[in-house]
């Protein structure tokens, strides 16, 4: 994993107006989220857990003794519809989740391997963004094996 998370190009693609946006800007794009590491809230599961994340920095590597259980943080909007929010970056993260957070950053290919049998409904990566990507889950997995089911967000 690199000590720096660097999702420039992936944020501007992302943030391109759909008249400026082209299938060549689309490919790109898809081709950047295929290998993005991307910021991920997690809640920890595991009982008996106690470990203070506070002052640990990005890329630090945490040992355990114990079996380390977590689950995503998921938003189940009024429609029972559940939505996998992930960020492109800590300012995109910052944008729209206030107070303190434990946050994994996980690659795109990770997530579909980890969380294929997931029952999520949408991913959504930046989701307080003037701008983002919202797609479905299936969506999503598929990404790593067909390119057909590509949505944008638009406000």
């Amino acid at each position: 994993m690199p000590d720096e998370v660097n999702n420039e190009i992936l944020k501007d693609l992302i943030n391109l107006s759909p008249e400026s946006r082209t299938s060549y800007h689309e490919e790109m794009l898809l081709d950047k989220l295929r290998e993005a590491f991307l910021y991920m809230p997690f809640e920890i599961t595991s009982k008996n857990f106690d470990y203070n994340f506070n002052g640990v920095k990005e890329g630090y590597i945490i040992e355990i003794d114990e079996p380390f259980k977590f689950k995503p943080l998921v938003y189940t909007d009024k429609n029972n519809i559940s939505h996998l929010f992930l960020f492109t970056d800590k300012d995109e993260l910052k944008n729209g989740i206030k107070g303190k957070l434990n946050v994994f950053i996980i690659t795109s290919s990770d997530i579909a391997e980890n969380f294929k049998k997931a029952n999520y409904d949408y991913v959504d990566i930046n989701p307080f963004s003037k701008c983002g990507i919202s797609m479905k889950f299936s969506s999503f997995l598929n990404l790593f094996n067909d390119e057909s089911y590509f949505v944008f967000k638009e406000e």
